[in-house]
């Protein structure tokens, strides 16, 4: 599991991330004043996710779990909401990026039975 430490206050953010087996991940996340929100997109091999509003969650994108080998992790100070531009920069959001699915399900499990 990996933190997405390069999340800053810029409204509108691209980097690529190499994931363990060699691929690249292009990652987006855009904040969007009038809704008060970040959003996050992301480009693996052919396919391209666009526009998804960013939650908390442990594991947000299960729906796809047989279609991308990662999934991320969303947590906010409190589970207080994901509505400032300055979420990343001060901490109060992190994402992680899970690559392994026995990783995944261990996460969950975990935090389940808190």
């Amino acid at each position: 599991m990996k933190q997405l430490t390069a999340l800053t206050n810029a409204p509108s953010q691209r980097f690529r991330m190499l994931l363990e087996t060699g691929e690249t991940l292009e990652l987006f996340f855009d904040f969007l004043q009038n809704q008060a929100t970040w959003f996050y997109g992301f480009k693996y091999r052919d396919r391209e996710i666009k526009n998804t509003r960013l939650v908390t969650g442990l594991n947000i994108m299960r729906e796809f779990v047989n279609i991308f080998p990662f999934s991320f992790l969303v947590t906010s100070a409190n589970n207080q909401p994901i509505n400032s531009i300055d979420d990343f920069a001060t901490g109060k959001v992190a994402v992680y990026l899970v690559e392994n699915k026995d990783e995944i399900k261990e996460i969950e499990t975990y935090f389940v039975r808190q």
